[in-house]
């Protein structure tokens, strides 16, 4: 059987095509297959884009519908033809100071969901606000750990997209040497291993290969053959390291980062690595006190 994007959005729909007749389906009108979905909902709709000037915006708000935007440093809401302002994601914790652009993207449906479900907009902004990304709020999601002269990051990114998205936030980090620790996905096509490849090798500067625990149906060979050729496709000369177990290609990486590396760990066992990288968090803590 082949899996395809159309079949998995297929699946997805099924989500929106619960929502009763009186409730809202939030979707993103950036996204053609997330967009098509109102065509088989029963329910009324809600969009999002981060793009204020998007005709599909403009064609579902000439008809009186609710829609949020993202426009010059603001995420607005539209009623109609009435705009309204919701906040400067510059005071939204969770999108970086706007750097990143997937966590607008979330905010703007995330204030549709509970905008359309009566919250007062005034609760929305301050609850906006006051969120703040953590690995306590947000485990595996943009989790940030400052070590002085390195920079560690965690997230839960397992597919070309996800990457991708990540890429730009990665990017907003002028200056620093990227090293990416990744993996492949066992249960995924050839070609979505090799494309994780390829867009972790226009990212990083230097990558470990490591391996999840679950190889779900895959060697440990095939995974690395398949990274490295996506890897090799687009830079045949990033340096490439090859780790085994998820922790101890992390303990590798910043044992071996320098001053000014951004490490980013994409991870699928969260907590355990989120441990280890805290206990080294906690040993440079030790060392410091220590020199002082």
């Amino acid at each position: 059987m082949a899996y395809t994007i159309e079949k998995l959005a297929k699946v997805k729909s099924v989500v929106p095509e619960t929502v009763k007749e009186s409730g809202y389906a939030v979707l993103n009108a950036d996204d053609d297959l997330v967009y098509a979905m109102r065509e088989r909902v029963k329910c009324k709709i809600a969009l999002f884009s981060m793009y204020s000037g998007s005709a599909r915006i403009e064609q579902h708000c000439s008809k009186g519908g609710i829609a949020a935007v993202y426009e010059n440093g603001f995420m607005l809401l539209r009623i109609g033809n009435q705009l309204l302002p919701i906040e400067e994601v510059s005071n939204v914790p969770v999108t970086f100071g706007g750097k990143a652009e997937f966590n607008i993207a979330n905010a703007l449906a995330a204030t549709l969901a509970a905008y359309t479900t009566g919250i007062r907009l005034n609760t929305i902004r301050k609850s906006l606000r006051s969120f703040v990304p953590s690995a306590e709020t947000t485990p595996g999601r943009l989790n940030v750990y400052e070590f002085g002269d390195f920079t560690v990051i965690l997230d839960y990114a397992h597919n070309p997209h996800g990457v991708r998205a990540l890429g730009k936030f990665i990017k907003s980090f002028e200056g620093k040497r990227k090293v990416g620790v990744i993996t492949g996905v066992g249960d995924r096509r050839d070609e979505d291993i090799i494309a994780l490849g390829e867009e972790s090798a226009r990212i990083f500067d230097e990558i470990i290969i490591r391996h999840d625990q679950d190889m779900r149906g895959r060697t440990v060979e095939e995974v690395e053959n398949l990274l490295t050729k996506g890897i090799v496709k687009i830079n045949a000369n990033i340096p490439l390291t090859y780790s085994l177990a998820e922790c101890e290609s992390v303990d590798y990486a910043i044992e071996h980062a320098t001053e000014k590396t951004l490490i980013v760990v994409l991870t699928d066992d969260i907590e355990s690595v989120s441990a280890c990288i805290q206990k080294h968090q906690q040993k440079a803590k030790v060392q410091l006190l220590k020199a002082v």
